[in-house]
């Protein structure tokens, strides 16, 4: 769906980096990165455009990414075996042949030996070398549909692409985020860059390397889903009646949120309307993440079950239970910051490998009074549909959330294109979904779905992310 204001500036969420660690001396090793202050902006819709520092942040998460590689193994052989034999396998080394530099994914060194299909490596390294800062080297390799890649790469090479069969960038990355990943993620790091893909259709893609000059080592390891031929499938709780949750990477620990029902009469409804309101949000959650991805995903084995505590019994707790809690204040969530979050996740899990996850929508910027483009009441007025109208936008968010925790990233908010995913603070009303007369909940209002749009520059990727179908085959049957 094309969006229906003209696209903004990038604005950039998010808090100041706290500066606390003190200059070693020449002769000492350099103090590891501290965390900067504030929410995770990569994980959480923030609630101020206060200069997030994406550079510290990037450095903190790279650091803290090498120290997830190294416990990688480790971790692994307490959570599934079956992908600690992949992990822990010793790679079949690809060496480089072609000597002369690659101009492109059409004439890409072919590595058939790798994949996920019997008889084939599905962990190989890729040794070669880069002859200067503008020499890249491609390869080819062979994926199946929901076939979950990743790689790493090290030596001289700072950045690490992916292509698809088409020779279409769909990730580009000089970065190492893994440590967002969850601890269960099976997914390589610890290198100069990271990188990983969802295959979308079964054929060749193509992995670049470049930005250096010397020798370089790329570990490429594949997966299949998890819950591929698992029993119970993937369910998605949402808790309207208040929780204890752990708040996770936002450091207010173990925390109790209130219910749902105390923020709604800051809407102008009555206590009476909390049903009709769930009602509304949990259709909108089941139209992003069940109906679309049935009707136009790509993984006809996609397999998701919504429940909520309006209707359901709780099952969080159960096995391959995530939950969505809408509800309590950042006051209550404990986060280390100064200024709110409108909601967050944990992790952002390429793959689906952990299928026990948390998110959250807190209550503050939705409920506050009418003005800032993230609250609610900025859009309800006389001629539109209230309960319509909050259902959308409550249910958009919830839904980005929960894409996270099913393996997306942000995607540019300020582009021409909406999507779930959309992170900008300038842009809420359009993830909303309101229209052109700046009224939620009136006909000219925006269906946001799930699909492809360009990733937030802001956060170091390049290309176009598909955050329908990353969803659809991590939700595999």
């Amino acid at each position: 769906m094309r969006k229906t204001t003209a696209a903004m500036s990038a604005v950039m969420l998010g808090l100041a980096l706290t500066q606390g660690a003190a200059h070693a001396a020449p002769s000492e090793q350099a103090a590891p990165p501290q965390q900067p202050a504030g929410a995770n902006p990569f994980l959480a819709e923030l609630g101020s455009d206060a200069g997030v520092d994406y550079h510290a942040w990037t450095t903190y998460l790279k650091s803290q990414s090498a120290v997830k590689a190294k416990e990688r193994l480790t971790t692994l052989s307490k959570e599934n075996s079956s992908l600690l034999s992949v992990a822990k396998a010793t790679p079949e080394v690809v060496r480089e042949q072609t000597p002369d530099r690659t101009t492109g994914p059409a004439n890409a060194q072919k590595v058939t030996v790798f994949g996920t299909d019997e008889g084939k490596a599905p962990k190989i390294s890729v040794k070669g070398n880069l002859r200067a800062d503008d020499d890249q080297d491609f390869y080819a390799i062979r994926l199946r549909a929901g076939d979950v890649l990743g790689a790493s790469v090290s030596g001289s090479a700072t950045s690490l692409n992916i292509y698809d069969s088409a020779g279409h960038l769909v990730k580009g990355s000089t970065e190492d985020l893994t440590s967002i990943y969850p601890a269960s993620s099976p997914l390589p790091g610890g290198g100069n860059a990271a990188n990983d893909h969802v295959a979308v259709y079964t054929g060749w893609y193509y992995l670049s390397v470049g930005a250096g000059s010397g020798a370089y080592d790329i570990t490429v390891e594949g997966y299949r889903p998890p819950l591929e031929g698992a029993k119970p499938t993937q369910t998605l709780f949402l808790d309207f009646d208040g929780a204890r949750a752990d708040s996770g990477r936002n450091g207010g620990g173990r925390v109790t949120l209130s219910p749902f029902r105390d923020s709604i009469t800051k809407w102008g409804l009555k206590k009476s309307d909390e049903n009709r309101l769930i009602d509304a949000i949990v259709a909108e959650i089941k139209e992003n993440l069940q109906e679309d991805m049935v009707k136009t995903g790509l993984n006809k084995r996609f397999n998701l079950k919504i429940t909520n505590s309006k209707d359901d019994p709780d099952t969080w707790g159960q096995a391959n239970v995530s939950r969505v809690v809408i509800g309590g204040t950042n006051e209550e969530f404990g986060a280390h910051t100064p200024l709110p979050i409108f909601g967050t996740a944990t992790d952002v899990d390429p793959g689906n490998f952990e299928t026990e996850e948390t998110a959250f929508i807190l209550m503050d910027l939705p409920t506050a009074p009418a003005g800032p483009v993230n609250s609610l009441n900025t859009y309800l007025q006389p001629g539109g549909n209230k309960i319509a109208f909050l259902g959308q936008a409550l249910g958009t968010a919830a839904s980005h959330e929960a894409g996270h925790m099913f393996g997306n990233f942000h995607t540019d908010g300020t582009d021409a294109q909406f999507n779930v995913m959309d992170a900008d603070l300038s842009t809420y009303n359009e993830l909303f979904g309101v229209g052109k007369d700046g009224i939620g909940g009136t006909a000219d209002d925006v269906d946001v779905d799930f699909g492809e749009d360009a990733f937030r520059p802001a956060e170091g990727f390049t290309g176009i992310e598909d955050t329908m179908n990353r969803i659809s085959f991590g939700l595999t049957r």
